[in-house]
Formats: C-alpha cells, structure tokens, sequence
C-alpha cells in the first residue's frame, strides 16, 4: 500500500512541477469527433472481451464442481 500512496502523491507532484499554461489554454487541446469515437469503440471491445472471459472462466469453474460432485 505504501509503494501506491508514494507512487500516486509522487504523479501528483510531478504533473504540477511540469505544468505549462500555455499548453493547456492551446487551440489543439480538446477532442476530436474520430479520435472520441475510436476510444468508445475500444472501450466497447475491451468491455466484451472481459465479460467473455469472466463468464468463460466462471462457467469452466462450475462445470468443474459438478463433475466433481457427480463422480461421487
């Protein structure tokens, strides 16, 4: 716990050392309509493949027990 309280004060200190204004106010700071929509279509299969792993997994779990459980 100690490593990620020091890692996430030492970000912190860190983005506020090399914080410029001038960057931040820039024109080309902001989002573009492609690049949002590349991000939710990734966001979306990330999402996918992770509930098919879960219920992947959960369902090999199960059908484990009760083979077990009727071999007995």
């Amino acid at each position: 716990m100690f490593v990620h309280a020091f890692g996430a004060y030492f970000g912190l200190a860190l983005s506020r050392v090399i914080y410029r204004k001038d960057v931040a106010e820039s024109e080309k700071e902001g989002s573009v309509y492609h690049s949002d929509l590349f991000a939710m279509i990734g966001v979306c299969v990330c999402v996918c493949v992770c509930v098919c792993v879960c219920v992947t997994v959960c369902l090999s779990v199960l059908l484990r027990r009760l083979q077990c459980m009727t071999h007995e």
